[in-house]
């Protein structure tokens, strides 16, 4: 079995209201997440600093959507019947810096040439951040 940090690791356990789930981020989740959140993760040429800018400068509201997005799309390959409604019942407040750094591991786990999602110096990925 691939190690944690291992480049061939590609599914990351999650404990969601109790139960044991699988996050994996092939083509199709991420064409999922694509199509979810109106962006191009595929395509992205901005700089990570832009990519930063854009997400900071949304709404709150607009930020847990592509958290609940991406737990979404991270769960449909090895849990087909989830829905996005279900995901994102299972984020709160109180689990959400957990949740988010467990899928962005796992969507950077994902990405072939070594990509990663953007992380703010000192702050954990995708942390909701004022506007």
């Amino acid at each position: 079995m691939p190690e944690e940090t291992s480049p061939e690791r590609t599914d990351f356990p999650i404990t969601l209201g109790g139960k044991e789930y699988t996050l994996a981020f092939p083509i199709t989740a991420i064409w999922a997440l694509e199509d979810a959140t109106g962006r191009k993760f595929l395509d992205e040429t901005r700089s990570k600093e832009e990519i930063m800018v854009e997400y900071e400068h949304m709404s709150k509201r607009k930020q847990l959507e592509e958290v609940v997005a991406m737990l979404y799309a991270g769960l449909i390959t090895h849990h087909p019947d989830m829905t996005k409604g279900k995901a994102g019942s299972f984020v709160f407040l109180k689990n959400l810096v957990a949740i988010q750094a467990k899928v962005v591991e796992a969507f950077n786990a994902s990405m072939s040439n070594g990509e990663k999602l953007p992380e703010a110096e000192g702050e954990g990925p995708l942390e909701i951040r004022p506007n």
